[in-house]
């Protein structure tokens, strides 16, 4: 049987079988533990030190619990920036737990992604919570739209989506602009 996304004729399902020999499953980087993690970063810490012809860098030991605390909803890709960011900023051979610059960003069970004013109605549409910071610097305070962690990609793109839209005011063509992608594509990713 064919996967979701290729009954929904988001991706042909014969070259969908073409394609699929042997299928590996590899689990996302949170469910690792911190050794996978540890490696990894360590993996890339080698790396860009070499590109960004740094000396010898490692890994602080109170940096690796933190990284392996954190829920890394970018997974790979994320951990792969977070650890540039920190090779091309870090002041001494030791990479440390304030050179990684993690936030907290899942409280929970839950996914915070920055979102703007106004996002209530939508979000409260689709049982979705908002968590309105205090400013600390004097601005607006930040908004946050809070996604469940067990939702699929579509549904978490197609809430934040809604929340943009009722930020924009219904304008659908401002809250294209706002997510960087075509009306066409914002009406699309509304109706999944």
């Amino acid at each position: 049987m064919a996967p979701a996304f290729a009954r929904r004729n988001r991706f042909r399902g014969d070259l969908y079988f073409r394609l699929r020999v042997i299928e590996i499953e590899i689990p996302p980087l949170r469910a690792r533990g911190g050794d996978d993690i540890a490696d990894l970063a360590a993996h890339f810490i080698d790396q860009f030190a070499r590109r960004y012809r740094k000396g010898p860098l490692r890994l602080a030991d109170a940096a690796k619990p933190a990284l392996a605390a954190y829920a890394w909803p970018g997974n790979v890709r994320e951990l792969e920036n977070t650890i540039e960011r920190a090779v091309v900023m870090c002041q001494g051979p030791t990479i440390g737990v304030k050179d990684l610059g993690l936030e907290p960003r899942r409280l929970s069970g839950v996914f915070e992604v920055p979102a703007w004013p106004g996002t209530a109605l939508a979000a409260q549409a689709q049982n979705t919570e908002v968590a309105r910071p205090a400013a600390t610097d004097g601005n607006e305070p930040d908004d946050h739209v809070m996604l469940p962690d067990n939702l699929e990609l579509a549904e978490a793109e197609r809430r934040y989506a809604l929340a943009i839209l009722e930020r924009a005011g219904g304008n659908q063509s401002a809250a294209a602009r706002q997510l960087g992608i075509s009306r066409n594509k914002l009406a699309r990713l509304l109706k999944t």
